[in-house]
């Protein structure tokens, strides 16, 4: 069904499974397995499959497999009677696969309440091949029948039950070694109660597992599930850091984390984790050793990788990396820490190992050769790799045996005539019956005559392929090849012409020149540099000349109704204006003309001025309000007439009363905040100095407070307050001048506690019969106590208690332990109490 991964514990006729049925005192009496079912009350060994099933006997709250697994093995029945049953399971340990064990159990069992020894129990021991307990504390766990458990129970039963538990076991020390796993249930001694369990068994690696690596913030540990953790750093290992499995750390290379781990059931059962604090990454880092038998070799492969700062060197804590596969020539992969594997006979191999963490969010992959070396060489093929078309090649070998070579002979050396290149195989097996293999690749190479067709310029020689001329015609040349092999070459060679020319040309200033490759707009001579369609120099020269053009600009004023007729224009509005010409050398030429047309001018200013000034601009001095006029020439000298029409203005004096609140301001350009007289200097619209005087009146604010205390209970309603509770309150009101008052009420509110219990044992605590509040609150003015003991005779009594001293002290009184009566009456301006109760005296 696919439910183990290590221990077929629900193959119930597994080879390495014992069943074993016997009483209290003897569980291990007789072999033999018991089931007829799991839901039958008489099997007492039985698989349950069905997830959603329940105990009845739990009140039908236990579910008889555990959440997220697939099935359980029951041990023990509800049948009382004194029985006992065990499974014990075999199991090599290969630390290389898991490292930990998990128990999963849940247990139910009837508390009778006997002695220890006689309580219905269920116990897991780990033994060795010879039935003897390894490890009498950390390999060992046992959960008897008590209520000091904690178990959960089942009303009207003695039924007590445990939920689904997971515990951890470190089977680290057992690398190696065969070990009997038992699980043993058992009824009360007595017989009349039933004790059985549940459990579920798998293992698990013991890595420490981490959720972020690389360049991070921080990093995130996650330890192994099933047990106690103490989590500290290595700069302050006496303070804890989380006893969770997971611990969230900021990434600090000067820092390791280590992790205490303890099994739940016995916290003396530890093994550390140290896991690096700065960036990490892995390293992936192996060692090797072989071993060959004829015609094979077994390597034994040794994971050495570990946690690195940067991925190049260890970060020294040993901590292994999360993940491991080896990928081998052949498609094998392994994905245990450590591998072995068997190649056939060969002197090469590659192998490739690949380590991640962080759930292989990094991971870093090692390729290694591995050279493998056997008591005598491997097979080699010698003799002629490379021979000439038609020449005769010889192979043979370095080892005896029988031969097969690909050419079908089985001599110990073979001769042929290759005609293209082959490849040449021999597999042989030798005297100790290993199958050997090795091939050779036969290169032919031709004896060939070529022909060559080339063209050079008419000023080069031709050097190429061992000639060297400059004649055209048909040349030969006899050469051996790279491969001493004769060969002839001829070459047809062709001679193409080169040139030299001149272009005389003229062409207009602003013009460019960029005709047969030219790109040139001065005058001057310019070489060019060309090749023609045969690839071959040449040379074309220019001879440039540049005729000037012409760009002028006139400037020309007029005024308005004039017209401006020199040099051929004929224009009256304001522009710029422009005639298009050619000279004798047929290049375009410019005349601009830049009018301005004057204006005339009849304008009227509106002034204003202050009583006392004079108007002057525009060459006006007047002081009187009225109307002027001035004639002038405009800037660019045309007549012009300018009106005046002239207003004079009177200058203020206003007076301001008015009043504002403590603490506010008068704004509006005085900024005054005290009773007094202020003035300002303005100017009114048009200008004019005036003068605005204010006289203020600053009123009063109040802030008051009321302290005050009530009993709890009562209320204070008084100054429109209406508060039961300690604290300060606050009303805003208005003054009859409608400014803003603030009254603040300190209301504690009174509350006297009366205790039941007094210790008197002269250490300073509860001594004294304290009637709490009453002196700090002076909570009653007038009170009076009165303490009587069982038989009504008063033994202590006090009036108007002012101060601790004054309340009853048992030890002053003498009062033995026991219960004590008092009397405690209290008159205050709002309250009235009269209480009478209990005290315990305890000593």
């Amino acid at each position: 069904r696919g439910l183990d991964n290590c221990f077929s514990f629900t193959n119930l006729r597994d080879t390495n499974f014992a069943p074993y049925t016997g009483s209290y005192s003897n569980p291990n009496q007789n072999f033999g397995l018991i089931d007829y079912g799991y839901w039958d009350v008489r099997s007492r060994h039985t698989v349950h499959y069905d997830t959603s099933e329940v105990d009845p006997r739990t009140d039908s709250l236990l579910h008889t497999v555990p959440p997220g697994e697939e099935a359980s093995v029951r041990l023990g029945n509800w049948l009382p009677g004194g029985e006992g049953e065990s499974f014990t399971y075999a199991y090599d340990v290969d630390t290389n696969i898991f490292d930990l064990m998990y128990l999963r159990y849940a247990v139910v069992m009837e508390n009778p309440g006997h002695t220890m020894t006689n309580q219905p129990r269920f116990t897991l021991e780990i033994l060795n091949a010879n039935d003897t307990l390894i490890d009498p504390v950390c390999g060992y766990a046992d959960f008897y029948a008590s209520d000091s458990l904690g178990w959960n129970t089942v009303p009207n039963s003695t039924v007590i039950w445990k939920d689904w538990t997971l515990v951890g076991f470190d089977i680290t020390p057992y690398h190696g070694q065969r070990i009997l796993v038992r699980l043993t249930t058992r009824d009360c001694d007595e017989g009349g109660h039933y004790g059985y369990a549940y459990y579920h068994l798998k293992c698990g690696s013991k890595n420490l597992i981490s959720s972020t690596c690389g360049y991070v913030d921080s990093n995130i540990f996650i330890a192994p599930i099933g047990f106690n953790y103490n989590w500290y750093s290595s700069a302050n290992p006496s303070v804890t850091l989380s006893t969770e499995r997971r611990l969230d750390a900021v990434v600090d290379s000067t820092i390791n984390y280590h992790c205490l781990v303890s099994s739940t059931e016995n916290p003396s059962c530890t093994f550390l984790y140290t896991a690096y604090g700065g960036y990490r990454y892995p390293l992936s880092q192996l060692d090797y050793s072989y071993t060959w038998q004829p015609c094979s070799f077994t390597i034994d492969f040794t994971n050495l990788s570990t946690i690195s700062a940067d991925g190049i060197t260890p970060a020294g804590t040993g901590e292994r990396c999360e993940t491991t596969k080896w990928v081998f020539p052949d498609g094998d992969t392994i994905t245990t820490l450590n591998a072995v594997k068997t190649f056939s006979d060969t002197s090469e191999i590659k192998v490739r190992l690949i380590s991640g963490i962080a759930n292989d969010q990094c991971v870093d992959i090692l390729d290694t050769i591995i050279k493998l070396e056997r008591p005598y060489p491997n097979l080699n093929i010698f003799g002629d790799s490379v021979v000439c078309k038609n020449d005769t090649a010889f192979l043979f070998a370095n080892h005896g045996g029988k031969f097969f070579w690909s050419n079908q002979d089985t001599t110990t050396s073979i001769s042929f005539v290759p005609l293209v290149d082959t490849i040449y195989s021999l597999e042989l097996i030798d005297s100790l019956g290993c199958y050997n293999v090795d091939s050779i690749n036969i290169i032919v190479n031709p004896r060939d005559t070529t022909y060559i067709s080339a063209e050079i310029c008419d000023n080069d020689t031709y050097i190429n392929n061992g000639f060297n001329t400059n004649v055209a015609g048909i040349h030969e040349l006899k050469l051996f090849s790279q491969f001493n092999c004769d060969s002839i070459v001829y070459l047809d060679l062709t001679l193409n012409p080169t040139y030299n020319d001149t272009i005389y040309a003229e062409i207009c200033n602003g013009s460019v020149y960029d005709s047969n490759g030219f790109n040139d707009s001065i005058t001057g001579l310019y070489t060019l540099s060309l090749q023609t369609t045969k690839g071959c120099d040449s040379i074309v020269n220019l001879n440039l000349s540049v005729n000037p053009t012409y760009n002028d600009t006139i400037n020309a004023i007029i005024c308005e109704g004039e017209t401006y007729t020199d040099n051929g224009f004929y224009e009256n509005i304001t522009g710029i204006y422009t005639q298009n010409l050619v000279t004798y050398k047929g290049c375009d030429s410019i005349v601009n003309l830049n009018l301005i047309v004057g204006h005339k001018y009849n304008d009227t200013i509106l002034a204003n001025i202050c009583l006392g000034e004079a108007y002057n601009d525009f060459g006006f001095n007047e002081t009187q309000e009225g109307f002027y006029t001035h004639p002038f020439l405009s800037q660019y000298g045309c007549d012009s007439i300018v009106n005046l029409s002239l207003l004079v203005h009177n200058p203020y004096f206003d007076t301001i009363i008015d009043t504002i609140c403590q603490g506010d301001i008068y704004e509006y350009g005085f900024d005054a905040d005290s009773t007094g007289t202020y003035i300002q200097n303005l100017q009114t619209t048009f200008g004019c100095d005036s003068i605005l005087v204010l006289h203020l009146q600053v009123n009063p604010v109040y802030h008051d407070t009321i302290k005050a205390d009530i009993y709890k209970g009562n209320v204070y309603n008084q100054h429109g307050f209406n508060e039961k509770e300690t604290g300060v309150y606050t009303r805003e009101l208005k003054t009859y001048l409608g400014c803003d008052s603030i009254i603040y009420l300190d209301l504690q509110v009174d509350n006297v506690l009366f205790p039941n219990v007094v210790t008197p044992n002269g250490d300073g605590v509860n001594d004294v019969f304290t009637l709490n509040n009453l002196v700090e609150q002076d909570a009653f003015p007038e009170n009076e106590l009165v303490i009587f003991n069982r038989q009504g005779k008063i033994i202590y009594r006090k009036t108007n208690i002012k101060s601790k001293i004054d309340f009853w002290d048992p030890a002053l009184t003498k009062s033995p332990s026991g219960t004590y009566f008092y009397r405690f009456k209290g008159t205050r301006h709002d309250k009235t109490i009269d209480v009478t109760s209990s005290v315990e005296v305890l000593r």
